[in-house]
């Protein structure tokens, strides 16, 4: 989904993943893109990237489900600027895709309740603001900054289940044009032409202006005729690059695009290497906090650190405190970008999980205790490792809850707030001989003692069967699925 496609602030094409609780639940991709009001950029130069992503992704089968497009209430007119934003919306989508768009209001905590009534009531009815986008099937919304209404608004695009084909990808991947001839790189080009002509008729006005002040030596008007001058003729210099900028192949802005992430993995990789002569004191500074964490009576740590792991004591963090550094990079796969390095493994890293919404990540490394082998959960965003363990875990398959065993005790925590939501202990004499495994759906954990296998909810903890093994040892669980079997 595309988000704030027009609105100032945003510098880079970024893509942000969570999961929509539902129902249904789904994992949705928002996708936020520079704005076309950006006072540090011209318009070709956006529509330029933005060309370059939506044609690259829709060569993978990546697809739209739809775009937001927001408007602040609170503005008293349509500025010149935003009708000029709307018509080159309009041509970039599209009219079929536009049953694919909310046009969404903000700022209601701004403006009075009939105001904005209004305001919003002109902006619907108007054709030349949202009235024809409305009449072709555009949904319009109000946004109320709070997560209730930002789900609301994803929401509609869950329901309809719709994927959209924008006029400039199918302009561009499957007319094969270059994006000059798409109908909004000619927008664009119209809007520079406008600015071309008034520029050169009041660049020759001024001169005539500039030839009369040198005739009558007057040497104040020809210094401030002068760097007038050189404002428009600069002006002038701009509106050809721009122009420039629209004459390019898929092929061309493709290349562009791998071209400037492998600058921005290569710029990542040079900070890589300078950190890595900070990571011992990192390193020092997080066995600090993790071995002095007090548990909270609920089991969740009062620093990150400890991220409510009981089982993570402070001899085991010693252990895994090692001089050597196995570091975890993680990148944006849509822009390059890098988001974290994450260090403190003391050999090499053999398997990582991430969760759904890309905030928390699980590695294992082949460092091998006599308690078993070294397990980290991070926090990707700021990098800090906040669990360090050699209990046994493993990860539902929506990446939303881990489970941890040791003993006869399984938790299952929360993998985005590391909070302990169920503890199950098994009844002695009995102890897990096996890992434990999630069910499918994530509804049913399961595990294997001497002379029983366990099935438990993975919601209440409750006991939902106890199965005598007919055989010694079991290696792979399967559930049917309907979950009789």
């Amino acid at each position: 989904m595309a988000s704030d496609l027009f609105t100032d602030g945003t510098r880079c094409i970024d893509t942000y993943p969570f999961v929509y609780a539902g129902p249904p639940r789904k994992r949705v991709f928002l996708v936020d893109t520079p704005g076309f009001d950006d006072s540090t950029r011209t318009d070709s130069e956006l529509l330029r990237e933005l060309a370059a992503w939506l044609s690259a992704t829709y060569t993978r089968d990546i697809r739209l489900s739809g775009i937001i497009y927001l408007h602040c209430i609170n503005q008293p007119r349509m500025q010149g600027s935003a009708k000029r934003n709307i018509t080159l919306f309009k041509k970039l989508c599209g009219d079929d895709a536009l049953r694919n768009v909310i046009l969404a209001t903000t700022m209601w905590d701004l403006v009075g309740e009939d105001v904005g009534a209004m305001r919003e009531q002109e902006l619907i009815s108007t054709p030349a603001f949202w009235g024809y986008m409305h009449s072709k099937g555009s949904n319009t919304y109000r946004h109320h900054n709070t997560h209730a209404s930002a789900m609301n608004l994803i929401g509609h695009f869950i329901k309809t289940e719709r994927k959209l084909t924008l006029d400039i990808q199918a302009e561009m991947v499957h007319q094969r044009k270059d994006l000059d001839g798409t109908a909004a790189a000619a927008t664009v080009a119209a809007q520079l032409e406008l600015e071309r002509a008034r520029f050169t008729a009041e660049l020759h006005n001024l001169k005539t202006e500039l030839k009369d002040a040198v005739r009558k030596k007057d040497h104040d008007t020809i210094d401030m005729l002068q760097e007038a001058r050189d404002k428009y003729e600069s002006d002038l210099a701009q509106i050809k690059l721009a122009h420039e900028n629209l004459r390019a192949s898929m092929q061309t802005l493709h290349e562009e695009r791998y071209a400037n992430l492998e600058r921005a993995m290569k710029e990542q990789q040079e900070t890589y290497t300078a950190e890595l002569s900070a990571a011992d004191q990192r390193l020092a500074r997080a066995q600090t906090s993790t071995n002095a964490a007090p548990l909270a009576a609920d089991g969740v740590a009062e620093t990150p650190q400890a991220y409510g792991a009981q089982g993570a004591d402070a001899s085991t963090a010693e252990t895994f405190g090692g001089r050597e550094e196995h570091p975890i990079i993680i990148w944006d796969n849509m822009t390059g970008r890098h988001v974290s390095s994450l260090y403190s493994h003391t050999d090499e890293v053999r398997s990582i999980t991430l969760s759904s919404d890309g905030k928390r990540l699980i590695s294992e490394s082949l460092y091998i205790t006599d308690l078993g082998s070294e397990k980290k959960v991070w926090d990707v965003t700021t990098g800090t490792c906040l669990l360090t363990t050699s209990d046994y875990i493993t990860v539902s398959s929506d990446c939303t809850r881990f489970l941890k065993t040791a003993g006869n005790s399984i938790q299952i925590f929360d993998l985005a707030t590391g909070r302990c939501k169920v503890t199950i202990e098994l009844p002695p004499p009995y102890t897990i001989e096996q890992g434990v495994y999630f069910s499918a759906d994530g509804t049913r954990a399961m595990c294997q003692s001497k002379e029983y296998i366990w099935t438990w909810d993975t919601e209440t903890g409750q006991l939902v069967s106890k199965v005598y093994e007919y055989y010694s040892s079991y290696s792979y669980y399967e559930w049917s699925e309907s979950m009789d079997l």
